[in-house]
Formats: C-alpha cells, sequence, structure tokens
C-alpha cells in the first residue's frame, strides 16, 4: 500500500477505507467494475469499498490474514501501474 502512496488503509462500518487516492477516470471505471458499491471521495482523496464478506449472502467479514489479501488484491488490481487483473478472492 505504500507504494502506491497509501498512508490510510481502515475497516470502519460497512466499508474499508483506502486514502490518498487520487484515480484516474480508468482506475475509477475498474474500481466500480470490480468492487460494485465502491465509493469515490475526491474532495477528501479516498475511496469506500464495501468491506470484504465470505459469502455474498449470509457470509462474515473477512478477517485478519484474509482481509490483508483481500486489499493486496485490491490496490494491486486498481491502483498499481498497469493495473487489470481481476482480483484474486481470498480462500473462504
Amino acid at each position: 500500500a505504500r507504494t502506491m502512496g497509501l498512508r490510510e488503509v481502515a475497516v470502519g462500518g460497512n466499508h474499508v477505507r483506502f486514502a490518498p487516492v487520487d484515480l484516474r477516470e480508468s482506475q475509477q471505471l475498474r474500481l466500480t467494475r470490480l468492487y460494485p458499491g465502491s465509493l469515490v471521495k475526491p474532495a477528501v482523496r479516498s475511496i469506500l469499498v464495501p468491506k470484504p464478506m465470505t459469502a455474498r449472502i449470509g457470509g462474515q467479514p473477512l478477517r485478519d490474514l484474509d482481509i490483508l489479501a483481500w486489499c493486496r488484491a485490491l490496490v494491486d488490481a486498481v491502483l498499481a501501474e498497469g493495473a487489470g487483473a481481476d482480483p484474486v478472492v481470498p480462500p473462504s
């Protein structure tokens, strides 16, 4: 995350916040395609991504190493230069 310039990755409520983030249009499109329900907040230079769950219906929030792997996949898929690979979903 630090190599991408991020200083904050925090879970709060139903979202994971990544900041500071300045997304290009292509990155915004990729974010909303790969992570539906994400919010881009350009005024505060952050994105809010719905907290990942083990299953879409009835799942539990990811924890510990699984959420770290999910965050890494998001950073690689959306923020990394030349990004474009679909994210790796941690095992349930």
